[in-house]
């Protein structure tokens, strides 16, 4: 069907068979963006620079420790974050209050932080804003990153991770 061609070789204890088949090179497949055009509309609209001191940043993390660890690094340099320890927290907080940055735990009890990335992104769509969300995951494997930003999410950093690369991830990101 291919326009194939094979052959055939017999000798005393063995056989060759040859197969020929051409090939054509791979049309490659556009990649369907998950983020509607309306939301990258947002992003550069908004993308006014702000300072780290004047951002208000919700920090979404359940493990208590990480969460103190962040906001120590954070504390001295931001004045404004609030905490919430699961994804429904976050979308909560991010239903009554106006943040600047977001930063989301993947792994949580109760919500996920991909799926609340998705919500808020959801939510986002209705309202013509667009709060940049940071990842802060301890997933570190291939795909992850893919994964995250599939779901809205701006970027991503990996646990464990060092403040000074934290801090600049957030000031290019704002």
């Amino acid at each position: 069907l291919r326009k194939g061609t094979f052959s055939q070789e017999f000798g005393t204890d063995y056989t060759i068979l040859n197969i020929f088949l051409p090939f054509s090179k791979p049309v490659s497949e556009l990649k369907e963006k998950t983020a509607s055009t309306k939301i990258e509309e947002l992003i550069l609209k908004d993308k006014t620079h702000k300072e780290l001191k004047d951002i208000k940043i919700l920090l979404v993390e359940d493990n208590l420790i990480n969460q103190k660890i962040t906001l120590l690094t954070l504390k001295p340099l931001v004045h404004s974050i609030d905490t919430a320890l699961n994804g429904k927290e976050a979308l909560d907080k991010f239903g009554t209050s106006n943040y600047d940055l977001i930063l989301m735990d993947i792994q949580m009890p109760v919500m996920s932080g991909l799926l609340a990335a998705e919500k808020i992104r959801g939510l986002e769509s209705t309202t013509n804003s667009h709060v940049p969300i940071i990842a802060i995951t301890a997933n570190a494997m291939i795909g992850d990153k893919e994964k995250c930003l599939s779901a809205g999410i701006d970027d991503y950093i990996s646990k464990p991770f060092q403040p000074a690369a934290l801090i600049e991830k957030i000031k290019k990101t704002i």
